[in-house]
C-alpha cells in the first residue's frame, strides 16, 4: 500500500500516481491519497487520477487501521469467522420453500467444481477479464444459497478484479479452492441433498 501525501513540493500526489500508474513495478497496489481536503469534489478528482481511497489529515490511528485492512491481506482471515454453509441462509433466500432451497443448493454443489475450475485457468493464463467474469458468475450464485464464506470471499475478489488489484485476488485464489473443499465438506456432513 501506498499512502500518498497529495501537496508535496516539486512533485505533488495526483501526478505521482499517474506516474506510478504507467509503470508495472506497483501494479494492483493501492494508493491512497492523504490530505486534509475533505470535500467531496477533491475526493472525486483524488479517485480518477488513479487513487484508489482517500484518507483525511490529522489522520485518526482507528481509521487507517481499518483502511489497511481494507486494502490488504490482513482481512482475511475474517472470512474464516463465517460458516462455509448456513442452511437457515439457504431457507431464507428460498422464501422458506424447502424445496426450491434444495434444488438451488443442489445446482451449485453440481457447478462449484467447475466455476473453481475456470477461475483458475484464468488465473494460470493471466486472463483476468475472464477470471472476473467467472468469480462475477460465482458471486451471483452464492447470492441465492446459503454459503455465507464463499460470498464474501467472490466479493473480495471481484471487487478487487475491477479495482486492478491483480495481485491480491491472485492471491485470494488457493483460499476460493480450499473454501470450495470445506463448503462441498460441509453440505455434505449435513445431509440435505
Amino acid at each position: 500500500m501506498i499512502l500518498m501525501d497529495v501537496q508535496m513540493p516539486h512533485m505533488d500526489g495526483l501526478e505521482a500516481t499517474k506516474q506510478i500508474r504507467q509503470t508495472d513495478l506497483n501494479l494492483g497496489t493501492p494508493i491512497i491519497a492523504v490530505t486534509a481536503h475533505a470535500f467531496k469534489e477533491e475526493q472525486d478528482k483524488l479517485l480518477a487520477s488513479g487513487m484508489d481511497d482517500y484518507l483525511p489529515k490529522p489522520i485518526n490511528l482507528s481509521d487507517l487501521i481499518d483502511l489497511i485492512k481494507r486494502w490488504c491481506l490482513i482481512a482475511e482471515p475474517t472470512n474464516k469467522a463465517q460458516p462455509s454453509f448456513d442452511w437457515s441462509l439457504a431457507l431464507k433466500r428460498a422464501h422458506q420453500n424447502e424445496g426450491a432451497a434444495k434444488d438451488i443448493l443442489q445446482q451449485f454443489v453440481q457447478q462449484l467444481p467447475q466455476w473453481v475450475e475456470s477461475i483458475e485457468q484464468a488465473n494460470q493464463h493471466e486472463d483476468y477479464v475472464e477470471m472476473q467474469a467467472k468469480v462475477h458468475q460465482l458471486h451471483g450464485a452464492c447470492c441465492y444459497t446459503g454459503v455465507p464464506a464463499m460470498l464474501t470471499l467472490c466479493s473480495d475478489m471481484e471487487s478487487a478484479l475491477k479495482l486492478k488489484q491483480i495481485e491480491l485476488a491472485k492471491l485470494r485464489v488457493s483460499r476460493l479452492k480450499s473454501e470450495s473443499l470445506d463448503l462441498l465438506l460441509a453440505v455434505e456432513q449435513a445431509k440435505i441433498i
